[in-house]
């Protein structure tokens, strides 16, 4: 778990890492609790022995900035990505990779 919270004490991200069979009980408690998603992408993705998995991606938009985004992979297919963040911290993390992108 990654948890940011700003100097105001307002959290700005929570990212959790899951496993990836709990995607189908969590996934539809999200849709129940925020709404169907805005936005849901299907793909695929593969293991090293060329075993090809259903890739889905949700994102929930609120109306103050906040966004809610769930992957079924992330990495491996063993674990599952959900993040919370704030347009603040969105805005905070482009500008510092746009900072590293001279670092050798």
């Amino acid at each position: 778990m990654n948890l940011v919270i700003n100097g105001q004490g307002i959290v700005q991200r929570i990212h959790l890492s899951l496993s990836s069979s709990s995607f189908e009980t969590i996934a539809p408690l999200l849709i129940e609790k925020f709404s169907p998603p805005i936005r849901t992408d299907r793909g695929e993705v593969q293991n090293r022995m060329g075993a090809k998995f259903e890739q889905v991606n949700h994102l929930w938009k609120g109306e103050n900035g906040v966004e809610v985004y769930y992957s079924k992979y992330a990495g491996t297919i063993d674990k599952s990505s959900l993040s919370f963040t704030t347009k603040e911290d969105r805005e905070l993390m482009g500008k510092s990779k746009a900072n590293r992108r001279s670092d050798m």
